[in-house]
């Protein structure tokens, strides 16, 4: 069952990159990044309890240490096309772990805190545990090649459209016989 929702999540991560990457040019590294940070983000932002924020600290630090990491694979795999493998690549064991504790977080939150208290925590701890999942299989993704995106075709052809509307139309000259 889990190898099967993996499978499904793994194939959607991948179609989403592949076409993101299409439409933007911005790879797999870049959907890593923000998915991390933004998750990171919704975590402290969503924390009101001071015993918490120091974990909110932490990730922090983490989170910068990701980025980093993630950068630096992305300027290998530009620069020699050769794609660094992380934590979950291939890992049926590591990314169907990762889709477990997403689960159980959001299980345990509604059990820790109760319904009531569940409904005002739920938000900000669902936002970190989802877009940390979507950083996992952003992560096992393989990118596609660099190429020109459908946003850099779009934006020449207007160029040139504009191009063609703005340049005044030649002078007829007269040759002389």
């Amino acid at each position: 069952m889990i190898a099967r929702i993996d499978r499904i999540l793994f194939v959607a991560a991948q179609w989403f990159t592949d076409r993101f990457q299409r439409l933007t040019g911005l790879t797999k590294f870049w959907l890593e990044k923000w998915s991390f940070i933004l998750g990171t983000l919704s975590y402290c932002f969503g924390v009101d309890s001071a015993s918490v924020a120091i974990w909110a600290v932490f990730l922090i630090f983490y989170t910068v240490k990701i980025v980093r990491g993630t950068e630096k694979h992305e300027a290998i795999f530009l620069r020699s096309g050769v794609l660094l493998l992380g934590a979950f690549n291939h890992s049926l064991l590591r990314r169907s772990a990762a889709f477990v504790l997403f689960l159980v977080d959001v299980v345990a939150v509604i059990f820790y805190l109760g319904v009531s208290s569940a409904l005002t925590a739920f938000p900000p701890v669902f936002l970190c545990a989802t877009f940390v999942l979507a950083y996992v299989y952003f992560s096992a993704c393989i990118p596609r090649p660099p190429g020109k995106s459908k946003l850099q075709e779009w934006s020449e052809k207007l160029k040139a459209w504009a191009r063609g509307i703005s340049d005044p139309a030649p002078a007829p000259t007269s040759i002389p016989v």
